[in-house]
């Protein structure tokens, strides 16, 4: 029976709709009478509906069909269709349950050193769906790193994200487990110079393969010309470097002090008549958090969430009267704090009188002073890709690059091993003293375990 004008009735309606062949989840239409190409319609796993062309051909329909039932296969469900962007948006919103090793949450350090890995990895791939992550996908979002490191973070991060997701709904548990632990390397798909390697030294029998010896840190002479040229650009930079070879302070500690975590106990004579002289100490309460935005609180807890105090000596290896220096500036801080130009009267403030950016810090002050100090360093020529984001595409950029052989980190070596070999520390006493994690990591670092061996092994010859 037909309609007026020729219309199709709804019994010709529905066997144009109704498929030839059903592949999987796909149906395959035939052509309708306006258009000569065959038609793919299926449900899509958020329950929406699904459509198609499928070529000219019913084999080609058929195979066209076949790949996107597959393709449908691996939606774990209807957050299957979310894309990238929004997954990791949802992943990267909290670090509760983040840690996939121990089940816990990430700190919030973790969760800020995150980020820039997860958008590292997304780049030019934000777009794509959670159903569509299979291993190709994997390996060249792993891949966009110019060196080996920066590719094993990047299966990392991605081993983390797929785990996670899986939990949540977005990615099968086939997909969870498409990175293994050892996944090998691939060749980079993001150009990268990789740095030259720091000098390297033989190392003595009984010395583990992390200690550090004397010239691993900056002598006297060192300090006082590193001390000299940042005095320059920055007024407290000799104190600064002062500071950190005595005191042993890491780079976060040290630059969010203030004058109120100065104590000092002037000397005096106790009420039995046992003199007592003059002491100092820092109290390190907190860090400055890496990768933490501006205008927010910017403070963490100290390495390991371990507090401490930390002796200051009276006079350091270069002779530099270090608490004169250090109470002058808490009175110098507090008048800045009174006058509205160092608010929490910090005694190594940012021009604005703020807390330092540790990549500004090494950039702006540390690596000219170091420069001007002729400390020993290579040159070298680093080539390689940035993303642009504003234009969603990598660029090749050409900068030269500076590596120290001694860092500002070193001047803790320094203070390590005036402890050691100056003050006679045991390792209990600078690990109390230095923040580290337990005396096994001081002996490891900064006691040689192998001459009194020697010594004694002599008479059994």
């Amino acid at each position: 029976m037909s309609t007026a004008h020729g219309s199709a009735g709804p019994g010709t309606r529905a066997r144009r709709n109704s498929p030839l062949v059903t592949v999987g989840r796909v149906n395959v239409l035939a052509p309708t009478g306006t258009s000569a190409y065959y038609r793919l319609t299926w449900t899509q796993p958020d329950g929406s509906l699904g459509r198609t062309s499928g070529g000219r051909t019913q084999e080609s329909a058929v195979a066209k069909a076949t790949g996107i039932s597959a393709w449908l296969g691996q939606a774990a469900g209807g957050k299957a269709m979310a894309t990238l962007k929004a997954i990791t948006d949802d992943y990267l919103s909290s670090g509760v349950g983040r840690n996939q090793k121990t089940g816990g949450d990430w700190s919030e350090s973790q969760l800020t050193q995150m980020r820039p890995k997860i958008a590292r990895v997304i780049r030019g791939h934000g777009h794509r769906l959670g159903m569509d992550v299979d291993r190709q996908l994997l390996d060249r979002m792993r891949s966009q790193a110019g060196t080996r490191n920066t590719r094993r973070e990047n299966a990392t991060a991605l081993r983390g994200l797929l785990r996670w997701g899986a939990t949540q709904g977005y990615f099968t548990a086939e997909q969870a487990e498409l990175l293994p632990v050892r996944v090998y390397d691939l060749a980079g798909d993001v150009a990268g110079t990789a740095a030259p390697k720091r000098r390297t030294r033989v190392r003595n029998v009984g010395e583990s393969q992390i200690y550090i010896s004397t010239e691993d840190a900056p002598c006297a002479q060192q300090i006082d010309a590193l001390a000299r040229a940042l005095v320059l650009p920055m007024g407290t930079g000799r104190l600064a470097v002062e500071l950190a070879a005595d005191a042993g302070a890491r780079w976060g500690e040290q630059y969010q002090l203030t004058a109120d975590d100065v104590v000092y106990t002037p000397a005096h004579t106790g009420s039995d008549g046992t003199f007592a002289r003059a002491r100092l100490h820092v109290k390190i309460d907190w860090q400055i958090s890496s990768g933490a935005p501006a205008g927010g609180n910017r403070r963490k807890p100290p390495k390991g969430n371990k507090r401490r105090k930390a002796w200051v000596a009276a006079v350091t290896i270069t002779g530099y009267r270090l608490h004169d220096a250090l109470l002058a500036r808490c009175a110098e801080a507090r008048q800045e704090q009174a006058a509205g130009t160092n608010p929490e009267a910090l005694l190594f403030p940012a021009e604005r009188g703020d807390l330092f950016f540790h990549t500004a810090f090494s950039n702006d002050y540390f690596k000219p002073a170091a420069l001007a100090a002729d400390w020993p360093h290579q040159e070298w020529l680093y080539v390689g890709d940035r993303w642009r984001e504003r234009e969603e595409r990598w660029i090749r950029i050409t900068q030269e690059r500076v590596q120290f052989d001694l860092t500002w980190h070193s001047l803790r070596h320094r203070y390590a091993r005036t402890c050691v070999d100056v003050r006679r520390l045991t390792p209990g006493e600078l690990m109390a003293n230095g923040g580290w994690e337990n005396e096994t990591v001081v002996k490891d670092l900064y006691y040689n375990a192998g001459e009194e061996h020697f010594e004694s092994g002599a008479d059994k010859f």
